[in-house]
């Protein structure tokens, strides 16, 4: 008992991951005892944080915003830098810059429906998931869906592969 208590003593100076150093190595050469009494030195904490599934969720809303707010401006990025060059070539004579405006002019169709299908998944998550949709557009810096130019539609299967996305990034934190 009093060998404890001198033992215990030369432990009680060491930091946690010098103790917890000590214990593994203890537990490398089977010396059991020996980990326990160190274990047993080591004080305990009380640690106070916010509930963790307002924590979880709070997480899973801010990397659907990301995700949201990434591909919104990625895609109308690409809208804007399509539409400039199709104005760019647009009354040029030269039959190749025709060519060059058609295919910038389907890109942008292409980009647009992105964008709309885009809302209608974020859209279809945000009632799956009892958000609303108004708050996550701010959050992301958008002031509401995308308008539209007539070029593209909603695109179904566009729409069910990102809605699987925003599902995915709800689900990740979990």
């Amino acid at each position: 008992m009093k060998d404890d208590k001198r033992i215990g003593r030369l432990y009680e100076g060491l930091t946690a991951k010098e103790t917890a150093t000590l214990v593994y190595s203890h537990l490398s050469k089977g010396n059991v005892s020996e980990a326990d009494r160190i274990r047993d030195l080591v004080p305990l904490k009380v640690y106070r944080l916010p509930d963790p599934d307002h924590t979880d969720h709070f997480e899973r809303l801010r990397r659907a915003t990301l995700y949201y707010a990434m591909e919104r401006w990625r895609y109308q990025a690409h809208c804007l830098a399509a539409s400039g060059i199709v104005v760019h070539f647009y009354q040029s004579e030269n039959e190749q810059d025709q060519e060059r405006s058609q295919q910038c002019f389907e890109a942008w169709q292409v980009w647009e429906t992105r964008l709309l299908s885009l809302d209608a998944a974020l859209e279809a998550v945000c009632a799956l998931h009892c958000v609303d949709i108004a708050d996550l557009r701010r959050m992301a810096g958008v002031d509401g869906p995308y308008q539209v130019l007539g070029l593209g539609e909603v695109n179904p299967e566009l729409v069910a592969e990102m809605t699987q996305a925003f599902d995915d990034v709800f689900k990740e934190a979990q």
